[in-house]
């Protein structure tokens, strides 16, 4: 049986006091006793279990605790042998203060010793006469690990966000298998969810936000250079069928878009300051409302772009709308083909800022890559055909910038592979002439992905995991690292696909949700598990 460990701490700070927290030593006013909990999770025993004794995962020798002030100087240092940290570690000269980070590493024994865990806790306050505990949530390094606490629902084809103060915004995705109606055989009917929450990685938890305005599934997100997370398109059903024709049909949207004939809103915007979403008017020249299953939304200087996707029948747009400073959707000029499931990302160089379209087309004889020169009011002009080596008709990949001239995507289908999945990954690399085609680097898979979710690792490299090879749709655990350092990193706890990979903060990656495969029906997953590759 393979069990993973998640860690949790409550850092207390004491003055004074010594009723509130029993068996704290005081040393003065501006002294601290950090405790610890273990929580353990199992394939089998699927609760947390808290231990009673305060241990440390196995493997750790010593533990060195590091306190920062808010802009991020080193306050106190203190590193204890595992022997004296039975109960908690005594942190002397600690001043008072607000917005402290309080760093743990778990040190092996080996000279020089490695870190084996790490986990940390951000704005903690420390003052005299207050008692402080603060709930974090920790990592093995170089390991998987469960994460304790599940999401208020499972979900499944949603998307995940960083924000800026650390946490994660998850919205919408299927969080329901129909049990009224039927789409014929090994097919099961969706329902979109318009629940949104977040994870706070400080503590490995959940927290339920307001609802969206309409329910979205296959949407598309991007956090705005404000903070703000902008979402798009979606539908409120879908079919999941195994044994498709194609991986492109295996997950569908079952209406022409977001609410169907409802005319619920097509974009909205989250604040998260406010904690709040606002639906983003359309501008009179739209006409009618936009329809997009599968777009893709890029967040740019000026606004964003919301381009492509596909309606009910399954035909691609080439429309593009811009969504301005101001607030609001107006069409911008279309791309130069129709696409869905297609990558497009801002590419800045020396002379302004571009937008390339990756794959998605229909057709053998369009361009599989164009570039989109953007204007200084965030407009995009009509395009350009790229000329570069891209396999033909590349659908579905999962993409991740690895800076602001180079993209990496993975897996996905061609239409010459219509029922299985692809075993590449592809990295692009921009040059500083604008508007000019990638030099494009290939690597291969550990398996075909489709339905995969991939992130960008601390060293540079690309993280690809869980997905699934064909249209039996049986999920993958299995994980790959391409163009860095990493090799060979485990597999998931929980094999899955639909999912999303986030990197957080302290560089670990967030896997949400998906489709499990259970007694042999499909499960929507509610669990999330975090991945440590640091060394």
């Amino acid at each position: 049986m393979r069990s993973s460990v998640a860690v949790c701490a409550a850092a207390a700070v004491v003055s004074g006091m010594l009723g509130a927290c029993r068996g704290l030593r005081v040393a003065g006013d501006d002294s601290a006793r950090l405790t610890f909990d273990e929580r353990a999770v199992s394939d089998a025993g699927e609760e947390c279990v808290r231990s009673s004794t305060g241990a440390l995962p196995p493997g750790i020798s010593s533990v060195r605790v590091s306190v920062f002030d808010g802009a991020g100087a080193a306050l106190v240092t203190v590193t204890k042998s595992i022997l004296d940290t039975a109960g908690g570690i005594d942190v002397v000269d600690l001043p008072a203060g607000s917005d402290r980070t309080i760093r743990f590493e778990g040190l092996s024994a080996q000279e020089p010793p490695e870190i084996v865990w790490r986990a940390e806790a951000r704005g903690v306050t420390t003052g005299a006469g207050e008692l402080v505990r603060v709930p974090l949530y920790a990592t093995r390094v170089g390991a998987e690990t469960l994460v304790c606490a599940r999401m208020n629902r499972g979900t499944f084809a949603h998307t995940a966000t960083a924000l800026d103060d650390g946490r994660v915004l998850i919205a919408g995705g299927f969080s329901a298998l129909s049990v009224v109606g039927s789409c014929g055989a090994n097919c099961q009917l969706l329902v979109a969810t318009a629940r949104a929450e977040a994870y706070d990685p400080t503590r490995g938890t959940f927290t339920v936000l307001p609802s969206m305005t309409a329910q979205r599934a296959l949407h598309a997100a991007t956090r705005l250079a404000d903070g703000r997370v902008l979402v798009a398109g979606g539908t409120s059903s879908g079919r999941l069928t195994t044994l498709a024709p194609t991986l492109r049909e295996a997950i569908v949207g079952a209406d022409g878009g977001v609410g169907g004939a409802t005319g619920t809103a097509f974009a909205e915007v989250y604040d998260p300051v406010a904690n709040r979403w606002s639906a983003v008017p359309l501008d009179v020249s739209l006409g009618s409302q936009p329809s997009a299953v599968l777009p893709v939304a890029v967040a740019l200087s000026a606004g964003a772009v919301i381009a492509g996707g596909q309606d009910a029948l399954g035909a691609a747009s080439a429309a593009r709308y811009l969504f301005t400073p101001a607030g609001a959707l107006s069409l911008a000029s279309s791309m130069v083909v129709a696409r869905a499931e297609f990558v497009a990302v801002r590419v800045v160089t020396d002379g302004g800022e571009f937008l390339a379209s990756i794959g998605g087309t229909e057709s053998v004889d369009a361009p599989e890559i164009e570039g989109t020169i953007v204007g200084a009011d965030g407009a995009p002009d009509g395009g350009t055909p790229l000329d570069a080596s891209v396999p033909e008709l590349l659908h579905g990949a999962s993409s991740v910038a690895q800076s602001v001239r180079v993209f990496d995507i993975a897996g996905g289908s061609v239409a010459s592979l219509a029922s299985t999945a692809l075993a590449i990954a592809l990295r692009f690399d921009f040059a500083d002439a604008l508007g000019a085609a990638p030099r494009v680097v290939d690597a291969g898979l550990s398996a075909p992905r489709a339905f995969t979710a991939a992130a960008r690792l601390p060293d540079g490299g690309l993280l690809v995991a869980g997905g699934v090879s064909d249209t039996t749709l049986v999920p993958l655990a299995s994980m790959d690292a391409l163009f860095g350092a990493l090799e060979s990193p485990p597999a998931l706890v929980r094999a899955r696909f639909s999912h999303t990979a986030t990197t957080l903060h302290d560089g670990t990656i967030l896997f949400i949700g998906g489709l499990t495969v259970d007694g042999g029906a499909f499960l929507i997953s509610d669990e999330a598990e975090v991945y440590n590759s640091t060394r």
